[in-house]
């Protein structure tokens, strides 16, 4: 396989420090395209996931004035009106981290889980470089199969499903 490590398959998103608020983040998301927002703390390290509809959810159900689909306009000056704190642990989506240098071979332990949650990859030091492109992993190791992960098939094939047996219609008196 031509890949050697994770470095193939790292996805850039927009990143926010800890120490800024929900308001700088509704900015980020506003001036990106992206629905979320890694939080890092202040070495650099990945904190979790902000995702715009956490956000939304939280200024729409804290506020019964807010109909069930708030345009925009009005999330945004509830955003500033409230003068929205910092970003908590409560509206983050765990990350887990990865080295990004760890060789394709040795994915083995995580291909488990690799669907299930959210990969950080991060350089030597700890540091966020940016998130895991679980698809495009995926789709990798389907089409260059490596030897490792064949010996210990993380993913055990489906049990024999039950044959249907046909059933014959009554014939038809003439």
């Amino acid at each position: 396989m031509d890949t050697a490590s994770l470095r193939e398959f790292v996805v850039l998103v927009p990143v926010c420090v800890e120490t800024e608020t929900l308001v700088d983040a509704w900015q980020i998301f506003q001036q990106t395209t992206s629905d979320y927002v890694v939080v890092i703390d202040l070495h650099q390290m990945p904190l979790g996931l902000l995702r715009l509809r956490q956000l939304v959810r939280y200024f729409a159900i804290d506020r019964s004035e807010v109909s069930s689909q708030p345009s925009i306009g009005y999330l945004q000056h509830l955003i500033h009106a409230t003068n929205a704190g910092a970003i908590t642990s409560t509206f983050l989506e765990p990350l887990t981290p990865l080295p990004i240098d760890l060789p394709l071979d040795q994915l083995q332990p995580y291909l488990s889980e690799i669907g299930q949650r959210q990969w950080a990859l991060v350089n030597a030091s700890g540091e966020y470089v940016g998130l895991l492109d679980r698809l495009r992993l995926l789709q990798c190791l389907a089409i260059h199969s490596l030897p490792q992960l064949d010996a210990a098939d993380p993913f055990p094939p489906l049990p024999p499903q039950p044959r249907c047996r046909s059933i014959r219609q009554p014939s038809s008196i003439l």
